[in-house]
């Protein structure tokens, strides 16, 4: 669950509106609309979500070596239950291990250990940073999915014959991860 959106999309209404050669300002709600469902779009297919956010997830356990998710950067509490009391987890006792594609929760380097904790919330910052640090290939992907949505407004055309490219989706290929 998202908690602190992004506060920018990795593409900003400018360019996207020189990539439709649109000079006009008629439609610039719908294009920031369309730059808004790219982006959801692009984080569904790679898994991994693009501009800095927060998020919480809730496990019924947590354990040390467990997935968080991709483009971790930083977890920022954990709570848990014990003896029917919400307790939450010092900072000192766990770490961040973004080593691999999908950042974990680690134990502490400190030499403290905790097991499972049951019913467990971990906030979370994620994302690769800001709009410049989005990789230029997924932007791409999102310029040309746009242009198809802004070009094609309706599900069906009638009438003629068209034939996808494949081309957003295989620039989003080398960032694909499998679902957490």
């Amino acid at each position: 669950m998202i908690i602190i959106a992004p506060a920018e999309e990795p593409l900003n209404l400018i360019e996207v509106k020189e990539h439709l050669r649109v000079e006009n300002n008629e439609e610039d709600r719908l294009i920031s609309n369309l730059i808004t469902a790219a982006r959801t779009q692009a984080e569904a297919f790679t898994q991994r979500p693009l501009i800095t956010r927060t998020e919480l997830i809730y496990v019924d356990s947590l354990s040390p070596g467990q997935e968080i998710s991709s483009n971790l950067q930083s977890i920022e509490r954990v709570n848990y239950y014990e003896n029917d009391s919400q307790k939450e987890l010092p900072a000192v006792d766990y770490r961040v291990d973004n080593t691999k594609i999908v950042g974990r929760i680690a134990e502490s380097r400190n030499g403290s250990s905790w097991g499972s904790l049951l019913d467990a919330s971990v906030e979370y910052i994620c994302g690769y940073g800001l709009a410049q640090d989005v990789p230029q290939a997924i932007k791409q992907s999102m310029l040309l999915m746009i242009g198809d949505w802004y070009e094609i407004r309706e599900e069906t055309v009638v009438g003629t014959i068209t034939k996808p490219t494949g081309a957003s989706s295989a620039l989003l290929l080398n960032y694909r991860i499998s679902p957490l």
